[in-house]
């Protein structure tokens, strides 16, 4: 997978503007491809070229994969089969930042919104730019195995596998055997038991208090 220069975001853009935006049907920020109608001759059309992906994922990602946005409870409501799931305006933030500045650590080329402008949180706007933040990551692990720490609970860094006992941001009191989770983002892990298949994300960061109990 190529890596993706500033020259070949200004060489995306040039290509994205000489294309209807109505006849683009999808396209994939992993594996740079996009797909549309030709216009002369009424075609499928399948391009691949590093960086266009990118630009067109932030073009057309308010409308895809986005069913609405709940402001009183600031989240974005994403669709999910043939349900729904919710991500907290909070979490994106976040997301974006520390995704965006391991990117930058690792002197890969950043999305184009980082210089023409971040869009205010809770916006279909904001909500692409997660999408394609979240996809420039996902390709810089495809091509290298690095995996961003954003998602990790920096209490616990260094903790995987030790049983440890917690007092959460609410005061709560409990136990459990710290965990990884796989992909390109992983996450800490609550796992209750040693002979349990695997646990839900931690909550309730940052701790009050973090106590080693005992190895796994």
């Amino acid at each position: 997978m190529a890596y993706v220069t500033p020259e070949q975001w200004e060489a995306g853009l040039a290509a994205l503007r000489t294309i209807d935006p109505a006849a683009i049907l999808d396209c994939g920020a992993t594996n740079y491809y996009y797909r549309f109608t030709d216009p002369r001759s009424g075609e499928l059309t399948t391009v691949t070229g590093p960086g266009v992906a990118f630009l067109l994922a932030e073009k057309l990602a308010p409308t895809k994969g986005l069913h609405s946005i709940n402001e009183a409870q600031r989240l974005y409501v994403q669709e999910a089969g043939e349900g729904v799931t919710c991500l907290g305006f909070d979490v994106a933030e976040t997301r974006i930042i520390q995704t965006l500045s391991w990117l930058a650590d690792n002197r890969q080329a950043l999305p184009p919104f980082t210089a023409t402008g971040h869009a205010a949180a809770g916006t279909p706007e904001r909500f692409a730019q997660y999408r394609v933040t979240m996809a420039a990551g996902e390709s810089f692990n495809a091509r290298t195995g690095a995996r961003c720490p954003a998602n990790l609970t920096p209490q616990l860094n260094g903790l995987e596998g030790k049983r440890v006992e917690v007092v959460d941001r609410e005061g709560e009191r409990r136990r459990f055997i710290v965990g990884k989770s796989t992909g390109w983002a992983p996450c800490h892990l609550e796992i209750e038991r040693r002979n349990s298949s695997g646990g839900g994300a931690v909550w309730g960061a940052p701790f009050q208090s973090v106590t080693v109990i005992g190895e796994r």
